[in-house]
């Protein structure tokens, strides 16, 4: 550990496990995470692989139809990796208002599907 802090790095041996990485931060995902359809007693803090999630985990098509199968008309996702309100975005590098916008628009476009005009991206 490095002040206090818990630090996890790729490596190259251990079972597959998929990263999600900004700048020089970078997070395993894990079971908990992405439990759908698990049983209780397997939702541990073991990192997997996109291969192993729901796709509804993932890919906003997916996740709307698991919503539809389950009777949800609308959710507010709350992100793990970027913690809250994007605190991860914060604390980086490039601090930039508009680098930072972009992203959030980015993933409620790829999820709304919806389309902006150029001076909105």
């Amino acid at each position: 550990m490095e002040g206090g802090g818990y630090i996890e790095r790729p490596g190259t041996a251990g079972p597959l496990a998929a990263w999600w990485l900004y700048e020089d931060h970078m997070y395993s995902l894990k079971r908990m995470i992405a439990a759908a359809g698990y049983p209780a007693d397997e939702i541990t803090l073991t990192s997997i692989t996109y291969d192993e999630m729901r796709p509804g985990c993932y890919h906003p098509a997916a996740r709307l139809a698991d919503m539809d199968q389950n009777g949800v008309e609308a959710q507010l996702a709350f992100p793990n990796y970027p913690l809250f309100c994007g605190q991860l975005f914060m604390r980086g590098k490039d601090r930039d208002d508009h680098s930072i916008r972009k992203i959030a628009r980015g993933n409620a476009i790829d999820l709304l599907g919806l389309e902006l005009s150029p001076g909105d991206r």
